[in-house]
């Protein structure tokens, strides 16, 4: 039936096979949408196979414990997940029915099918190229990209939910969202950037996925914050969960930016600090050219063949975040918003731990990341 429907390019003909479908003939338009809006309303109780591949999940509504659902139109091609879902959602199937699940029959059910594996994660301190590698990694017909998925970053905001619940909805939910894309079997997931706070659970989560850690000059980062400000970096309550460091204090706005930056780049270092690891990398913004995205690419297990090197030659010839615009360098404009007092206090506070994360210099015995870096908070 869903199939049929998503070959129909009107809302009349849409409606008409639904109510034929559902032997509601008799009944007006107008009559037939206000009972399809009162299931829209209801909570279903639906097999986590039957949902697989089929629908998708793109929302999780913390005040009610409930999924959002929504029929995929293709794989993920926009630079962000919320521009898919955005995307997704402008079909008239996908209008007409908005299902809703409880997100505990997905934490409960016992699941017998295997769980998609992600290829890669991508970790990062936001505005350091990360969209970047996840657009360039989708040129790649094998691989599909979860970029700053809303409904992983909002189970992990929900602290009603403890470690061991968050632990067992990541996999299943990243496999839900996978799994309507068979023929695409490489999944890279671009976490959020405060997701880095929350690398112990997500690695204990993943063991075995190779990740990434970008990281850039952090002049440029709050920079780019200054023009156009993340939600980490907004003063958005909701990020109080996370950490501390979200909570404002009083502090003017640099301030708590740098110190939020600040916080981000010493649990990188932290990572850093546990031991070498082969699967795990840390990239300087300014090393992302076509060749060491390829390196990281194989890295996760891809092959690149000449005219996949051509499409991601072709990628980094356009802006991460509007495609549709030609890229342009900005390094020495971002390095030009601040005055002279606002960078020496960017770089009081930041430089000492993004040289370190170059270095990966280690601790001395008995010291501590607040003591070695001059930590805000």
């Amino acid at each position: 039936m869903l199939r049929a429907c998503q070959s129909l390019t009107t809302f009349a003909e849409v409606l008409r096979y639904l109510k034929d479908w559902f032997q509601a003939s008799a009944l007006s338009d107008d009559h037939f949408l206000a009972q399809l809006n009162q299931c829209n309303r209801q909570l279903l109780d639906i097999p986590y196979e039957q949902l697989r591949g089929c629908w998708l999940p793109y929302r999780y509504e913390k005040s009610r414990g409930c999924l959002h659902w929504c029929l995929p139109q293709g794989p993920a091609v926009e630079p962000f997940q919320d521009d898919t879902i955005g995307r997704y959602r402008q079909s008239i199937l996908n209008v007409i029915l908005q299902p809703k699940t409880s997100l505990e029959a997905v934490l409960v059910q016992p699941v017998d099918v295997d769980l998609w594996q992600p290829c890669g994660f991508i970790f990062h301190l936001s505005r350091c190229g990360s969209t970047l590698l996840s657009g360039c990694a989708v040129q790649l017909d094998s691989v599909q990209i979860l970029s700053e998925s809303p409904l992983l970053t909002e189970v992990l905001l929900d602290d009603s939910l403890d470690a061991a619940q968050q632990q067992r909805l990541l996999p299943r939910l990243v496999d839900l969202q996978a799994a309507p894309f068979p023929d695409r079997p490489q999944l890279v997931i671009k976490w959020n950037a405060w997701d880095m706070l929350r690398w112990a659970l997500i690695r204990q989560t993943f063991p075995q996925v190779p990740c990434v850690l970008l990281v850039r000059n952090p002049v440029e980062v709050l920079a780019s914050h200054q023009k156009m400000a993340g939600r980490h970096m907004s003063g958005d309550p909701a990020m109080r969960v996370f950490d501390k460091v979200f909570d404002t204090c009083g502090m003017g706005i640099l301030a708590f930016r740098i110190a939020v930056l600040q916080r981000l780049m010493t649990a990188m270092y932290e990572v850093l600090q546990q031991g070498p690891s082969t699967d795990i990398q840390l990239v300087d913004y300014t090393q992302l050219n076509i060749h060491t995205i390829i390196q990281l690419l194989q890295s996760w297990g891809e092959d690149i063949d000449a005219a996949t090197c051509a499409r991601i030659q072709q990628r980094l010839q356009l802006n991460a975040k509007f495609p549709a615009q030609a890229f342009v360098a900005d390094v020495q404009q971002k390095h030009s918003v601040f005055d002279e007092q606002q960078t020496a206090q960017i770089n009081r506070h930041l430089m000492p731990v993004y040289q370190a994360l170059h270095q990966n210099e280690s601790l001395d015995p008995g010291e501590s990341v607040g003591e070695r870096f001059d930590v805000f908070l």
